[in-house]
């Protein structure tokens, strides 16, 4: 009786975190970031800045990409500026 007791505790906490964990990592939508262009460079031997630069490195520092978006999923984060150029 007491190994029964014992498991049905474990289902009731199971019950109750789960559904406190998925709330969780849930995010509210923020507002949309317009995107003009889009350049995807992967390639990097170190750090994002301030070592031998690779290709990902130069887009970084030359174009100043110093707002950094997280991305678990990728190689590297997602970079951009809030730079608006007329040029284009």
């Amino acid at each position: 009786m007491n190994k029964l007791l014992w498991r049905f505790v474990q289902v009731l906490i199971a019950f109750g975190v789960c559904p406190a964990l998925l709330s969780a990592q849930t995010t509210p939508p923020g507002k949309p970031i317009p995107v003009k262009v889009v350049v995807v460079a992967m390639f990097e031997r170190g750090e994002d800045t301030g070592d031998t630069p690779g290709e990902y490195q130069l887009w970084v520092e030359r174009e100043h990409l110093d707002q950094i978006i997280p991305l678990p999923a990728g190689y590297h984060h997602v970079r951009l500026n809030k730079t608006e150029s007329s040029a284009f």
